[in-house]
Order: structure tokens, then C-alpha cells, then sequence
């Protein structure tokens, strides 16, 4: 069997599916910026001057919007709305790739003999509560009872604050304030990596970086969608931040409290490790 690649595309189309964006449109956008011609830009696209300026003039009547601004003098350029255009089709169509990408390297692999295995995702949890609560005690405890059955875990922690790598002055702090926008410190054991983004990233997001894990423990999101198990210490906080969430799990928290699911006490950490591994299906390792 031949190895299989994922190749897809991304349009914008009307009722009546008339392309108005896609990557030829994207090119002829980027050219037209590059050049400042639509007499340069035909040439380059190998198209017919009328044809460039009629896909120009579809998606500006489709779009109810002037993109491309032409003068004698100063010749063709794109308006404030003609990049924002552009600026927005082709981060759509980053983001839609990756998406692409991680879903197909998701459900395909292949072997040395190009045969088609589904790989393996980790599942995750998010370990939710107020400030104070717990959370990454919690989570310190419960990694260990994981590891104990055989288990490998990985850990996201959410912050809502910019991340240094390293400290001032270091290496690779020094290539960070350079410009880099990856670094990576990498030894014989472990590496480091600091990376921009340009929103931020979801818990699925982010699986890509946990290829070779059973379980992703989260230490926040507590908004988002993804399974969470919530802690909870009335001597901290009046109530609960998951009375109305649909993705609460369980609670752990020594409140005589009922929110119809499972609750743990705050030392129960043993007990609430092996309803993580019942309620997703992760085996124990036969040899523990």
C-alpha cells in the first residue's frame, strides 16, 4: 500500500458556490501587494490582465467592500479591508491545517511496511477550582498513584501571564529577546522550548506535544471544554465553580456537597486515580 499524505484546501464561497477567497485569489492579493501592478501581477499568475481584475472585482461585489485600490501614479495596492482580507484567509487557512494535520496524524500512521495503525491519543482532564483551592498539590499527588500503575503522564499548566525561558542574561534567554520565535534548550535528559503564538492554545491544542502519553493532567481552563475534576475547600471559597458544568466529572473536597457526581475526599488521592483510570479505560500495567 502506497503511503498516504493528507492534502486539503480552503475556499469561501457564496450561496451558489462561487469562490470568492482561496489560494488563487490569496496569491493574486499578495502579488498585487508585493508589486504594486495588476499588469505585473497577470504576468506572474500567467492570467490575463482582465482575468486578474475580474476575480479582483467578484470578491470585492461578493464581499460588499473596495480591496484594491488603483491609481495612475502610485499604481495598485491593497486597501485597509483588502489586507484584513488577506491577514484573515490565511491564518483561517493555517489554523485549518493544523487541524487538518493533527486529525489525520490522529487516525493515521504508518509501519515500516506502509500499513495504516491508529495512533494512540492521551486522554486529559482538567484539575479545576478557585485560587487557593489546591489545584497543584492535587495534581502533585496525583501523578505518582498514576505512574504507580504503569501509567505515563503528562502535565499542561495554564497561565495568563508571558513565560520566561531561562533567566535574564542566560543563552537562550538572550536568543528569546533576540527575536527567536521558537527556542529550545536542550541536555542529554530534558529540553526546554518558549514558542509565540498567536492566540491562545487550547488543552487539544496542545495534545501534539504529548504524542507518548496515557493521560494530560491540566491545571486550569477551568472554562473551557474539555472533562474536569473540580477541588473544593469551603474554609477558602462559598461554593463550587462547576454547579452548572456539563464536563464536571467529579469533586474532590471535604464538603458534604452533591453535584450528581462522584465526590473524593481531599486525602483520597489513591481512590480518585483509580476512578480516572475506570472511567477512561486505561489499563493498569499486568506486571505491577
Amino acid at each position: 500500500m502506497a503511503a498516504l499524505r493528507l492534502q486539503s484546501k480552503q475556499w469561501l464561497v457564496d450561496d451558489d458556490d462561487h469562490i470568492i477567497m482561496g489560494e488563487g485569489r490569496q496569491e493574486i492579493l499578495e502579488t498585487i501587494e508585493r508589486t504594486g501592478s495588476l499588469n505585473q501581477t497577470a504576468k506572474i499568475m500567467k492570467m490575463s490582465y482582465k482575468a486578474v481584475w475580474g476575480k479582483v472585482k467578484a470578491t470585492e461585489k461578493a464581499l460588499n467592500m473596495t480591496i484594491v485600490k488603483t491609481d495612475r501614479k502610485l499604481g495598485s495596492h491593497l486597501t485597509t479591508e483588502g489586507k484584513k482580507l488577506l491577514e484573515k484567509y490565511t491564518r483561517l487557512k493555517k489554523e485549518c491545517l493544523e487541524v487538518d494535520d493533527r486529525i489525520f496524524n490522529a487516525l493515521f500512521t504508518h509501519s515500516k511496511n506502509d500499513s495504516i495503525n491508529p495512533v494512540k491519543k492521551p486522554v486529559m482532564v482538567s484539575i479545576v477550582g478557585k485560587s487557593g483551592s489546591g489545584k497543584t498539590t492535587l495534581i502533585e499527588k496525583l501523578i505518582p498513584e498514576l505512574i504507580k500503575v504503569g501509567l505515563h503522564v503528562g502535565t499542561i499548566k495554564h497561565h495568563l501571564h508571558d513565560i520566561e525561558m531561562d533567566s535574564p542574561g542566560k543563552d537562550s534567554w538572550r536568543h528569546k529577546h533576540a527575536g527567536a520565535e521558537t527556542a529550545i534548550i536542550a541536555t542529554a535528559h530534558q529540553i526546554g522550548i518558549v514558542m509565540d503564538t498567536d492566540h491562545d492554545l487550547s488543552p487539544d491544542e496542545l495534545l501534539s506535544f504529548f504524542p507518548d502519553k496515557d493521560i494530560v493532567l491540566i491545571e486550569g481552563y477551568k472554562y473551557g471544554k474539555q472533562l474536569k475534576v473540580e477541588i473544593f475547600r469551603p474554609q477558602v471559597h462559598k461554593e463550587p465553580i462547576s454547579t452548572k458544568d456539563k464536563s464536571l466529572i467529579a469533586m474532590v473536597s471535604d464538603a458534604d456537597l452533591d453535584l450528581q457526581v462522584p465526590r473524593f475526599r481531599l486525602d483520597d488521592v489513591s481512590n480518585l486515580a483509580g476512578f480516572l483510570l475506570e472511567y477512561f479505560g486505561l489499563e493498569r500495567d499486568q506486571r505491577i
